[in-house]
């Protein structure tokens, strides 16, 4: 699936609004982690503030990791 269309079949109360499509990069998603240890390339990360740890965190280890978004 394609970032944008995912981004488009997600609610408003989940995505923030954006201007427009162009600020969504095209690239294939190939799956969805909110744990950045399970990323795998092209993968969506989902970066939520836990219990325990922040994955804001981890945005340098899933980048590296080679998550798509």
């Amino acid at each position: 699936m394609k970032l944008k269309e995912l981004m488009k079949s997600a609610t408003d109360a989940v995505w923030t609004r954006l201007d427009s499509d162009k600020e969504i990069p095209d690239v294939e998603i190939t799956g969805i982690a909110m744990d950045s240890r399970k990323v795998v390339p092209g993968a969506f990360f989902v970066a939520t503030r836990g219990e325990f740890a922040n994955g804001h965190h981890f945005l340098r280890q899933v980048v590296a990791a080679g998550a798509a978004a």
